[in-house]
């Protein structure tokens, strides 16, 4: 009996000490450099990527778990561009419209990206002072999807209609395939551009993506989020993305980017 009562009383002081253990408030992470006395467990950023072959739209959700490390999650919707996508000017000049659009000649696709990624960063050092900026090393990786549309041109076809000049009966607008290479991949058939509304027959392609940059933090207030970064980001897709018909196409997009990110910590 004694025994029983014994283990009853030891298990009900197990209990309460888990409870308040349980109950504590975690403890708080400081952030960095002067800043000390300042506590913050949390951040959340929005900004810019700009890149050599394109340009992203990126939010950032972060977690401070040390003095000198965060981990984070961020959201990114941006446009990868072939490097040799150049804009050309129509040979035409009258018919429906009298200023065509210029267009990308040989463009099959435009590829637009979406992706998620879990990273880490790291203070290498601290601000001197208030005024004074910090360096961060930061990576992250994560799926990709890559959503191809159809880049669509209005294309001449003078034996429609000969006798009448430029109408709309012999202007037909098209993505590209095998029957309309000819016409596409030709200057003098292409009246234009038909604009970013026409051709939504996306097609989806899975991939990873992965970055790897610094940034540096010139915010002058304790709880506020300003950064410039420049790095190296990558996507690689399972699948081809051809974004030009004749080529040469890539699984792997390399871009140097440079990014402006704003924020608040909490």
């Amino acid at each position: 009996m004694r025994r029983i009562l014994f283990l009853m009383i030891a298990l009900s002081w197990s209990m309460t000490l888990w409870g308040q253990a349980k109950k504590a408030d975690p403890p708080k992470k400081p952030v960095y450099g002067e800043n000390v006395g300042f506590y913050y467990t949390s951040d959340r950023s929005a900004g810019f990527r700009f890149k050599n072959n394109g340009w992203s739209y990126f939010r950032q959700y972060g977690t401070i778990i040390a003095e000198r490390k965060r981990r984070f999650i961020e959201y990114e919707f941006g446009r990868l561009k072939h490097e040799k996508e150049t804009k050309s000017s129509s040979l035409f000049t009258g018919g429906i419209t009298s200023n065509p659009k210029s267009y990308v000649f040989g463009k099959q696709y435009s590829m637009y990206t979406c992706d998620v990624r879990w990273g880490n960063a790291h203070l290498l050092g601290y601000k001197a002072n208030r005024n004074g900026v910090s360096l961060w090393l930061n990576y992250a990786a994560g799926p990709s999807l890559a959503l191809l549309k159809p880049y669509q041109l209005i294309l001449f076809y003078p034996d429609s209609n000969s006798n009448t000049g430029i109408t709309s009966a012999n202007l037909v607008t098209t993505s590209y395939n095998e029957k309309v290479a000819d016409h596409f991949l030709d200057p003098n058939f292409i009246y234009g551009a038909a604009g970013f509304w026409k051709g939504w027959a996306i097609k989806p392609v899975p991939g990873i993506s992965a970055r790897f940059g610094f940034q540096v933090d010139y915010s002058g207030a304790p709880d506020g989020i300003n950064l410039i970064e420049f790095g190296v980001e990558n996507h690689t897709y399972f699948l081809p993305t051809p974004l030009m018909a004749s080529g040469p196409n890539h699984q792997s997009w390399t871009s140097i980017y440079l990014s402006f990110q704003f924020g608040g910590k909490k």
